[in-house]
């Protein structure tokens, strides 16, 4: 990509790329370089490791998402801890359909680019298929799991504003969503409140990077 140099760079140097400075990617491209260095990988091999690890995961968790979402839909199935329950002969109607928009999702030109170079898409792409994961379970976990996915869909998106601006355009549905439900609003809901908020808050914390990379490297 067109900003590949400069994001490998920042992270190496641990600077600050432009505007608006992608806190947690380059933090998280500086962690894989640094792990990856015992390799004796080129930096830029690294970086776009990460990238290709991302893209997989992304795919993993929009397969998950989708096999929730149409076991909750065509079998209405309620279930906390076996998301790949059995459902005799039909188990490939929900399947099949999920491993299907997951792999033409990756095998799409632009997205397939966005996993083999070092950009901020590819970790963009894996948070907002986690708030998508963390969405449909909040409608179809029983009462007792709410709270979980809450908090790992508020984090998700607080995550998503350190990384790239435009998950907000699935942020802000997923959070009006999800306070418009009854769901949201039964027992408890205070502290749901009080530990989704608190997660949000914990996503923007890498911004906490870019005055500290300022002031310790301000030629970045």
């Amino acid at each position: 990509g067109g900003d590949s140099g400069e994001l490998i760079t920042a992270a190496f140097f641990l600077g600050v790329p432009h505007p608006p400075g992608y806190p947690l990617y380059t933090l998280a491209a500086a962690a894989a370089i640094r792990l990856l260095e015992p390799t004796g990988w080129e930096v830029a091999y690294r970086a776009n490791l990460l990238s290709a690890c991302l893209g997989s995961l992304t795919g993993v968790m929009l397969y998950l998402s989708l096999l929730r979402w149409l076991k909750m839909v065509y079998f209405h199935e309620l279930s906390d801890s076996t998301p790949t329950k059995t459902l005799g002969p039909f188990e490939f109607c929900v399947v099949v359909p999920a491993l299907w928009g997951a792999l033409s999702f990756s095998a799409n030109v632009h997205v397939w680019n966005a996993f083999t170079q070092a950009e901020v898409f590819s970790l963009n792409n894996f948070i907002c298929a986690s708030i998508l994961y963390a969405l449909v379970r909040f409608y179809d976990s029983k009462f007792e799991s709410l709270k979980v996915f809450i908090v790992i869909g508020a984090l998700a998106c607080g995550l998503g504003v350190s990384n790239q601006h435009t998950s907000v355009f699935l942020s802000i549905p997923s959070i009006i969503g999800v306070l418009c439900s009854q769901r949201f609003w039964n027992e408890g809901w205070k502290s749901r409140l009080l530990l989704s908020c608190s997660a949000f808050i914990t996503g923007l914390l890498p911004y906490l990077y870019l005055p500290w990379a300022s002031a310790n490297s301000p030629d970045s």
